[in-house]
């Protein structure tokens, strides 16, 4: 059955220092742009509710994608913030202003090349992360999330799904939206059960529909209250059936909460 959502906003001291939390990513102005990931063992998704059956909670792990304009890498750290590995992604960085460009799911991580227009994909194995794949993209991507059994890319002007095998993830896409504003400020893309929230930095908060294999269904359609104070929704981290996303110019949280 499908659900819907509602948007409520919360007060929060946090935003006015102008720090952009969500899930495990942050960005704060005037600082090279890097996007930072914690994840447990070598299956949790950042950001998503819904796990894949095998994933299990274990040693946390930080790491971080640098997206350079000429050459994107993974670094890699321990949990005592030591820099363990550094790999090529293959692809080109360049993007910034966004929020959630590293992603886990299973023992894979997806990062976006945004300046070559692509994802790649990394698996984790005994001696480090090996990257086995990169997935062309409809548009710049700038944010990714995995599902059960999807990998969801934001780009900056569409938002698509790509089913994930055991043995990899579908260079093709499964479905695909445009976005509301899609003028190229996109910062996040989250899961929440059977629908996408993303936020455009142009004062979008949106929803797509998954369908029931869990790809994108129909368009993407704008929250309608809204507040109009509300500037820049930025990142994002999801729990249960909510979403909360922070407000850059605002000293508030939204929330999107699910309701059947």
């Amino acid at each position: 059955m499908r659900t819907n959502s509602r948007l409520l906003c919360l007060r929060s001291s946090a935003c006015q220092q102008g720090w952009l939390n969500a899930a495990a990513a942050f960005h704060r102005p005037g600082e090279t742009n890097e996007n930072h990931l914690s994840y447990w063992g070598h299956g949790v998704t950042a950001g998503s509710r819904r796990r894949h059956p095998s994933q299990r909670p274990g040693r946390t792990n930080p790491g971080s994608n640098r997206f350079k304009s000429s050459t994107n890498q993974l670094l890699v750290y321990n949990s005592s913030d030591k820099l363990i590995q550094t790999v090529a992604t293959g692809g080109q960085g360049g993007v910034r202003g966004n929020a959630g460009g590293i992603a886990v799911g299973r023992n894979r991580l997806a990062v976006v090349n945004f300046g070559s227009q692509s994802v790649s994909i990394f698996e984790c194995k005994k001696d480090g992360f090996r990257l086995k794949q990169i997935i062309p993209t409809a548009s710049k991507p700038v944010s990714v999330a995995f599902g059960i059994d999807h990998l969801y890319i934001l780009g900056t002007t569409k938002v698509e799904s790509h089913q994930v095998f055991d043995f990899g993830v579908s260079t093709s896409s499964d479905g695909i939206a445009g976005l509301v504003v899609a003028d190229g400020s996109p910062a996040q893309v989250g899961v929440v059960e059977d629908q996408l929230i993303i936020t455009e930095k142009r004062n979008a908060i949106e929803t797509v529909n998954l369908n029931s294999d869990d790809a994108v269904s129909g368009v993407a359609t704008r929250f309608q209250a809204i507040p109009q104070n509300v500037n820049a929704p930025f990142g994002m981290v999801t729990r249960g059936n909510d979403a909360y996303v922070t407000i850059a110019h605002a000293d508030e949280i939204s929330l999107v909460e699910r309701i059947e």
